[in-house]
């Protein structure tokens, strides 16, 4: 049986399944990080020279302040395909 998070050396769970922003252009960010957070997605990989910070910032921004609900996504039938899936996977427990 697998863990669903990885404890580091000072006791802290890290989710298992991230997403990271490596090459995640800065025009792109804020709209994956909702994404992300919307698909349940809890462990982003960020760091400076990725140059998406603030841009990140705005969605986690949004979540702190009002949940998934308040965050923007362009629902194109692509994105929406994308959450459809999602949630029939987290409802069939995969």
């Amino acid at each position: 049986r697998r863990a669903k998070y990885e404890s580091s050396a000072a006791s802290v769970k890290i989710p298992r399944i991230g997403y990271s922003f490596y090459k995640t252009p800065s025009s792109q960010a804020t709209r994956c990080a909702s994404l992300a957070l919307t698909a349940g997605i809890r462990h982003l990989d960020i760091a400076t020279q990725y140059g998406s910070n603030r841009d990140i910032a705005t969605s986690l921004k949004r979540y702190l302040d009002v949940g998934v609900s308040g965050l923007h996504i362009d629902n194109d039938v692509e994105t929406v395909d994308v959450l459809e899936r999602l949630e029939l996977a987290r409802q069939s427990g995969e």
